[in-house]
Protein backbone atom coordinates (compact mmCIF):
# COMPACT_ATOMS: atom_id res chain seq x y z
CA UNK A 1 0.00 0.00 0.00
CA UNK A 2 2.79 2.41 0.91
CA UNK A 3 4.62 1.80 -2.38
CA UNK A 4 1.37 2.28 -4.34
CA UNK A 5 0.75 5.66 -2.69
CA UNK A 6 4.36 6.74 -3.30
CA UNK A 7 4.16 5.82 -6.99
CA UNK A 8 0.72 7.32 -7.58
CA UNK A 9 1.53 10.65 -5.91
CA UNK A 10 5.00 10.79 -7.49
CA UNK A 11 6.63 11.12 -4.08
CA UNK A 12 9.14 8.80 -5.69
CA UNK A 13 10.73 10.08 -8.89
CA UNK A 14 11.66 6.63 -10.10
CA UNK A 15 15.13 6.64 -11.59
CA UNK A 16 15.29 10.44 -11.40
CA UNK A 17 16.89 12.12 -8.42
CA UNK A 18 14.59 14.63 -6.77
CA UNK A 19 15.78 18.25 -6.93
CA UNK A 20 14.82 19.53 -3.49
CA UNK A 21 15.27 23.18 -4.46
CA UNK A 22 12.86 22.65 -7.36
CA UNK A 23 10.34 20.91 -5.10
CA UNK A 24 10.51 23.93 -2.79
CA UNK A 25 9.92 26.32 -5.69
CA UNK A 26 6.93 24.24 -6.76
CA UNK A 27 5.55 24.73 -3.26
CA UNK A 28 6.00 28.50 -3.63
CA UNK A 29 4.25 28.40 -7.02
CA UNK A 30 1.34 26.41 -5.56
CA UNK A 31 0.96 28.94 -2.74
CA UNK A 32 0.96 31.86 -5.19
CA UNK A 33 -1.74 30.19 -7.32
CA UNK A 34 -3.73 29.54 -4.13
CA UNK A 35 -3.56 33.28 -3.34
CA UNK A 36 -5.06 34.11 -6.76
CA UNK A 37 -8.13 31.96 -6.16
CA UNK A 38 -8.45 32.86 -2.48
CA UNK A 39 -8.35 36.59 -3.20
CA UNK A 40 -11.03 36.14 -5.88
CA UNK A 41 -13.37 34.15 -3.62
CA UNK A 42 -13.00 36.40 -0.56
CA UNK A 43 -13.49 39.71 -2.40
CA UNK A 44 -17.33 39.90 -2.06
CA UNK A 45 -16.94 40.05 1.72
CA UNK A 46 -14.35 42.83 1.72
CA UNK A 47 -14.56 46.61 1.57
CA UNK A 48 -12.30 49.67 1.37
CA UNK A 49 -8.54 49.20 1.39
CA UNK A 50 -8.90 45.44 1.80
CA UNK A 51 -10.19 45.24 -1.79
CA UNK A 52 -7.10 47.06 -3.07
CA UNK A 53 -4.94 44.59 -1.13
CA UNK A 54 -6.72 41.60 -2.69
CA UNK A 55 -6.21 43.14 -6.15
CA UNK A 56 -2.48 43.33 -5.46
CA UNK A 57 -2.39 39.77 -4.10
CA UNK A 58 -4.38 38.55 -7.10
CA UNK A 59 -1.96 40.17 -9.57
CA UNK A 60 1.13 39.04 -7.66
CA UNK A 61 -0.21 35.49 -7.33
CA UNK A 62 -0.31 35.08 -11.12
CA UNK A 63 3.48 34.84 -10.97
CA UNK A 64 2.90 31.34 -9.59
CA UNK A 65 1.74 30.11 -13.02
CA UNK A 66 4.78 31.71 -14.68
CA UNK A 67 7.03 30.02 -12.11
CA UNK A 68 5.37 26.66 -12.83
CA UNK A 69 6.03 27.09 -16.55
CA UNK A 70 9.69 28.01 -15.97
CA UNK A 71 10.16 24.96 -13.73
CA UNK A 72 8.47 22.69 -16.28
CA UNK A 73 10.70 24.00 -19.05
CA UNK A 74 13.81 23.56 -16.92
CA UNK A 75 12.98 20.04 -15.73
CA UNK A 76 11.60 18.49 -18.94
CA UNK A 77 14.18 20.07 -21.23
CA UNK A 78 17.04 19.34 -18.81
CA UNK A 79 16.00 15.73 -18.37
CA UNK A 80 15.95 15.07 -22.12
CA UNK A 81 19.24 16.91 -22.74
CA UNK A 82 21.03 14.97 -19.99
CA UNK A 83 19.71 11.53 -20.92
CA UNK A 84 21.90 9.37 -23.14
CA UNK A 85 18.85 7.56 -24.52
CA UNK A 86 15.28 8.73 -24.92
CA UNK A 87 12.34 6.32 -24.68
CA UNK A 88 9.41 7.99 -26.46
CA UNK A 89 6.80 5.55 -25.08
CA UNK A 90 8.01 5.91 -21.49
CA UNK A 91 8.16 9.70 -21.83
CA UNK A 92 4.61 9.88 -23.23
CA UNK A 93 3.30 7.52 -20.55
CA UNK A 94 4.78 9.60 -17.72
CA UNK A 95 3.36 12.83 -19.14
CA UNK A 96 -0.12 11.31 -19.64
CA UNK A 97 -0.16 9.82 -16.13
CA UNK A 98 0.93 13.16 -14.72
CA UNK A 99 -1.97 15.09 -16.26
CA UNK A 100 -4.92 12.98 -17.31
CA UNK A 101 -6.09 10.92 -14.27
CA UNK A 102 -6.82 14.01 -12.17
CA UNK A 103 -8.13 15.98 -15.14
CA UNK A 104 -10.56 13.24 -16.22
CA UNK A 105 -11.98 12.86 -12.69
CA UNK A 106 -12.63 16.60 -12.40
CA UNK A 107 -13.90 16.70 -16.01
CA UNK A 108 -16.52 14.01 -15.25
CA UNK A 109 -17.58 15.87 -12.10
CA UNK A 110 -18.07 19.03 -14.18
CA UNK A 111 -20.22 17.13 -16.69
CA UNK A 112 -22.46 15.79 -13.91
CA UNK A 113 -22.74 19.25 -12.37
CA UNK A 114 -23.68 20.64 -15.80
CA UNK A 115 -26.64 18.23 -15.86
CA UNK A 116 -27.82 19.16 -12.36
CA UNK A 117 -27.24 22.92 -12.81
CA UNK A 118 -28.12 23.63 -16.47
CA UNK A 119 -28.11 27.39 -15.91
CA UNK A 120 -24.38 27.18 -15.12
CA UNK A 121 -23.57 24.73 -17.91
CA UNK A 122 -21.13 25.65 -20.67
CA UNK A 123 -22.19 22.70 -22.84
CA UNK A 124 -23.71 23.51 -26.26
CA UNK A 125 -27.24 22.23 -26.92
CA UNK A 126 -26.61 21.06 -30.49
CA UNK A 127 -25.22 17.50 -30.62
CA UNK A 128 -22.37 18.00 -33.11
CA UNK A 129 -21.25 21.18 -31.31
CA UNK A 130 -21.40 19.33 -27.98
CA UNK A 131 -19.22 16.46 -29.26
CA UNK A 132 -16.71 18.89 -30.75
CA UNK A 133 -16.62 20.96 -27.54
CA UNK A 134 -16.08 17.90 -25.34
CA UNK A 135 -13.32 16.65 -27.66
CA UNK A 136 -11.59 20.04 -27.59
CA UNK A 137 -11.57 20.00 -23.81
CA UNK A 138 -10.40 16.38 -23.53
CA UNK A 139 -7.52 17.25 -25.88
CA UNK A 140 -6.71 20.23 -23.61
CA UNK A 141 -6.99 22.80 -26.39
CA UNK A 142 -8.62 25.63 -24.37
CA UNK A 143 -5.94 28.05 -23.27
CA UNK A 144 -3.67 28.17 -26.28
CA UNK A 145 -6.76 28.43 -28.47
CA UNK A 146 -9.74 30.72 -28.04
CA UNK A 147 -12.02 28.02 -26.62
CA UNK A 148 -14.03 28.41 -23.42
CA UNK A 149 -12.76 25.65 -21.07
CA UNK A 150 -15.21 23.50 -19.13
CA UNK A 151 -12.74 23.57 -16.24
CA UNK A 152 -11.71 27.22 -16.06
CA UNK A 153 -8.40 26.62 -14.28
CA UNK A 154 -7.34 23.88 -16.75
CA UNK A 155 -6.24 26.46 -19.35
CA UNK A 156 -2.60 26.13 -18.25
CA UNK A 157 -2.59 22.42 -19.14
CA UNK A 158 -2.75 23.31 -22.84
CA UNK A 159 0.57 25.17 -22.45
CA UNK A 160 2.11 22.23 -20.60
CA UNK A 161 0.97 19.67 -23.19
CA UNK A 162 2.20 21.87 -26.05
CA UNK A 163 5.72 21.86 -24.64
CA UNK A 164 5.59 18.21 -23.63
CA UNK A 165 5.13 17.48 -27.34
CA UNK A 166 7.34 20.17 -28.85
CA UNK A 167 10.43 19.94 -26.58
CA UNK A 168 11.64 16.46 -27.67
CA UNK A 169 10.79 17.22 -31.32
CA UNK A 170 12.90 20.40 -31.32
CA UNK A 171 15.77 18.79 -29.39
CA UNK A 172 16.11 15.84 -31.77
CA UNK A 173 15.18 17.68 -34.97
CA UNK A 174 18.04 20.15 -34.49
CA UNK A 175 20.36 17.72 -32.62
CA UNK A 176 20.53 20.15 -29.69
CA UNK A 177 22.10 17.51 -27.44
CA UNK A 178 25.25 17.83 -29.58
CA UNK A 179 25.37 21.63 -29.34
CA UNK A 180 27.72 23.24 -26.81
CA UNK A 181 25.72 24.71 -23.92
CA UNK A 182 26.77 28.28 -24.74
CA UNK A 183 25.41 27.91 -28.30
CA UNK A 184 22.07 26.76 -26.90
CA UNK A 185 22.07 29.77 -24.53
CA UNK A 186 22.33 32.12 -27.52
CA UNK A 187 19.58 30.20 -29.33
CA UNK A 188 17.13 30.61 -26.43
CA UNK A 189 18.09 34.26 -25.92
CA UNK A 190 17.39 35.04 -29.58
CA UNK A 191 14.11 33.11 -29.56
CA UNK A 192 13.04 34.94 -26.40
CA UNK A 193 13.77 38.33 -27.92
CA UNK A 194 11.92 37.45 -31.13
CA UNK A 195 9.05 36.00 -29.11
CA UNK A 196 8.64 39.12 -26.95
CA UNK A 197 8.74 41.37 -30.04
CA UNK A 198 6.06 39.29 -31.80
CA UNK A 199 3.92 39.20 -28.65
CA UNK A 200 4.24 42.98 -28.28
CA UNK A 201 3.31 43.63 -31.91
CA UNK A 202 0.65 40.99 -32.47
CA UNK A 203 -0.31 39.64 -29.04
CA UNK A 204 -0.74 35.92 -28.45
CA UNK A 205 0.14 33.42 -25.72
CA UNK A 206 3.20 35.24 -24.37
CA UNK A 207 3.41 32.87 -21.42
CA UNK A 208 4.86 30.23 -23.76
CA UNK A 209 8.10 32.16 -23.38
CA UNK A 210 8.23 31.17 -19.70
CA UNK A 211 9.12 27.63 -20.77
CA UNK A 212 11.97 29.00 -22.90
CA UNK A 213 13.16 30.86 -19.81
CA UNK A 214 13.40 27.42 -18.16
CA UNK A 215 15.49 26.09 -21.08
CA UNK A 216 17.74 29.13 -20.83
CA UNK A 217 18.14 28.73 -17.09
CA UNK A 218 19.21 25.10 -17.51
CA UNK A 219 21.82 25.87 -20.19
CA UNK A 220 23.18 28.90 -18.31
CA UNK A 221 23.71 26.60 -15.35
CA UNK A 222 25.49 24.10 -17.60
CA UNK A 223 27.82 26.83 -18.91
CA UNK A 224 28.60 27.94 -15.37
CA UNK A 225 29.39 24.38 -14.32
CA UNK A 226 31.77 23.98 -17.30
CA UNK A 227 33.53 27.26 -16.45
CA UNK A 228 33.85 26.32 -12.79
Amino acid sequence: MKNWVINQLEISHGSHASLKAMEGLRGVAVFLVFLVHYSTLIQPWLAGSAISLTHFIHGFGHLGVDLFFILSGYLIYGTIINKKTFDVAQYAQRRIIRIYPTFIVVFIIYLFLSLFFPSESKLPDETSSLILYLLQNVLLLPGLFDINPIITVAWSLSYEVFYYVIIPIVIFLFSLKKWPSNYRVWLWVMLSVVGFILAYLFGGPVRLLMFIAGFLLFDVQKVQNIVL
